[in-house]
């Protein structure tokens, strides 16, 4: 059955006019031209980042300053310059006063203050509705209120107990300068820090820091992570202190590294931050590829082209030197692609290419690639 197709379209091919028979023909070479054609070998793909010219080996980054606290931060708040408060068995006179809070989870404490300038009886204090107080006072009295009872509007009642069976006595409270005094912990207890590294920082680093202490606590501990990982860890003394904290490469990545900074107490400023990273000659990109034997033979016959593409993710201009095995060109351009043909500067085997930028820019894709 197949060697009767075969015939048939055989006998078919012979018998068409010869112009059909060409057209044919050459459609069949024409599909496998461009089958042929869109072969493509990548020898680099890659993401370079960010590339800037450096006069040294090593490249400095300021940080800014880092301010870690606990603080307790004192309010007074003046309730009432005078209050009279009276009981008898023919009536009563208290007194109610107001006061919100506007802080009730970082409210560390609340104490209430006054002068007692006349007693007689008990003087009783209800916050919200709940009795805190009932006891004799004289002269200067602190209370403090209980947290648990605070809202963000607060009532507080001043009454005096019942004179009792002596139905013609009266007890009396003349009370001065009634206030509250509220503290609050204000906590700012972590940090982070953001440095962007250029594709050429890729060696070890140092963290240079100034630590002062704004409040005397002793047993405060400071922590230090790099990219989410502690490489510091120890206990700061109150007193000025320089210090140096090595990184090592793998600890730090191409782009953004996030640093940060976290203290269990105290109060500290960490000033004259800088990150020190080692860095490739002059800010220069160099990568290796391999070119082979097959693919070599197949552009010294002609066969196939190599192509250069940058891919950039800015219009601003991009000046650099590229050198592909010891044969330079350069680019001055402010379009987000450039590409030329490289196919003469390849050798068999070990390649490298070294990108010397002139400005500061980013390299978004770079592909060398053969073309048949």
């Amino acid at each position: 059955m197949v060697l009767l197709i075969a015939l048939f379209i055989t006998l078919y091919v012979l018998l068409i006019p010869q112009e059909d028979r060409e057209k044919l023909l050459n459609d069949s070479n024409e599909t496998s031209d461009t089958i042929k054609s869109s072969e493509t070998d990548i020898l680099i793909s890659e993401n370079v980042g960010l590339l800037k010219p450096l006069e040294t080996d090593v490249v400095k980054h300021d940080i800014d300053s880092v301010s870690l606290f606990f603080r307790n931060e004192p309010r007074t708040i003046d309730l009432s310059n005078f209050l009279n408060i009276e009981k008898s068995a023919f009536g009563e006179s208290f007194q109610n006063l107001v006061f919100n809070v506007d802080d009730t989870i970082n409210l560390r404490d609340i104490t209430l203050f006054f002068f007692v300038q006349e007693s007689k009886g008990n003087l009783i204090i209800v916050l919200n509705g709940q009795e805190i107080y009932s006891n004799k006072a004289d002269g200067l009295q602190s209370i403090i209120l209980p947290k648990n009872l605070i809202m963000s509007a607060n009532e507080l009642r001043f009454m005096v107990s019942s004179p009792g069976m002596n139905i013609f006595g009266k007890n009396r409270y003349r009370l001065s300068d009634v206030k509250l005094r509220e503290s609050f912990e204000i906590t700012n207890n972590q940090a982070i820090r953001n440095v962007i590294l250029s594709s050429t920082e890729d060696g070890d680093a140092k963290l240079n820091y100034m630590t002062f202490c704004n409040k005397l606590i002793t047993g405060a501990r400071l922590r230090i992570f790099i990219n989410k990982k502690e490489k510091s860890n120890e206990l700061l003394p109150c007193v000025p202190q320089r210090k140096n904290l090595e990184i090592k490469k793998t600890d730090l990545v191409k782009g953004e590294n996030e640093l940060l900074f976290d203290i269990d107490k105290g109060d500290y400023l960490l000033n004259d931050i800088t990150l020190e990273v080692k860095s490739g000659e002059g800010g220069n990109e160099k990568i290796k590829f391999v070119v082979s034997q097959g693919q070599y033979d197949k552009i010294l016959e002609g066969e196939a082209i190599l192509k250069i593409e940058f891919g950039f993710n800015q219009d601003e201009k991009k000046r650099a030197v590229v050198n592909i095995n010891n044969n330079e060109f350069s680019f001055n351009t402010d379009d987000e692609k450039f590409e030329r043909l490289v196919t003469k500067f390849i050798r068999k085997g070990n390649n490298f290419i070294e990108i010397k930028p002139e400005n500061e820019f980013e390299i978004e894709s770079l592909e060398i690639r053969i073309e048949a």
